[in-house]
Order: C-alpha cells, then structure tokens, then sequence
C-alpha cells in the first residue's frame, strides 16, 4: 500500500475478529511477525520525527535474527541463526503491504521508508499482548 491509498483509508481499523484473524496469520510466520514487529517498534520509538518514524529494509535486515539456510559447498544446505536476506525482508515487507498492514513512502530514489497502518499497530499490540500472555502462564 503506497501513501496516497494510506491517506484514503487510513481511519479504518479492523473489528475484533479481523484482529484476531490477522494476528493468528501473522503469527504463524516467524519472519512476518518479526518485521512487522520491528516496523512498529521503530514506529513508535521515533513517533516525533516523521522522516525517522519510517525504517528501510537495509534496517530490517540488520535487526532481524533468524534462522535460515546457508548454502555449504558446491552442494548442500546447513540452517544457521543469521541476519535476514535482504530479498527475503523486501518480500516479507510486500507481504505485509499487501495486507495493509504497513504502506510505504518514497524517500530517496532506491529506497523506501516503511510505516505501519493504525491496523499494522493494532495487529502488532495483539501480538505482543499474547506474548506477555503466554509468558506469564510460564
């Protein structure tokens, strides 16, 4: 979702439900919910400044840890716990767009600054909400 679709609809929130919804499909891809975790968090910690409040997949991809598999050899695969691919990050990110969870803004020429929807933040507060949930039954 780019900004001009951003601004169109940016009053509408989802019901309970759809929240609900959204966050058992986010939740049930790591690299999902990590991204859009780290775009809200950052969202949040740089509200003030509306250049700084939106976060490029270069920062992505140095915040986020995960495991992943690295090519060995001419032939075969091992998982290590490491930085997201970047084109991995770029497609989660398009992922997230296309459910109207974040929108995007032109910065610079190649890149693009990243900011989540009142739905993305909503979506993000069920998910940490669930996690301090699950953390107490502990």
């Amino acid at each position: 979702m780019d900004d001009l679709i951003n601004n169109k609809y940016e009053d509408i929130t989802f019901t309970e439900v759809q929240n609900n919804m959204f966050s058992d499909l986010v939740e049930s891809d790591i690299a999902l919910k990590r991204v859009l975790m780290v775009i809200a968090k950052h969202s949040q910690t740089h509200k003030d400044n509306e250049v700084s409040g939106g976060i490029t997949v270069k920062d992505i991809t140095e915040q986020i840890i995960l495991d992943r598999k690295v090519r060995k050899g001419k032939k075969g695969f091992t998982t290590e716990t490491t930085y997201i691919n970047r084109k991995h990050a770029e497609r989660v990110v398009e992922t997230l767009l296309k459910m109207s969870l974040c929108y995007k803004v032109p910065f610079t020429h190649p890149s693009k600054l990243i900011y989540p929807t009142v739905r993305g933040i909503s979506v993000s507060k069920e998910l940490t909400r669930r996690y301090l949930e699950t953390s107490k039954g502990r």
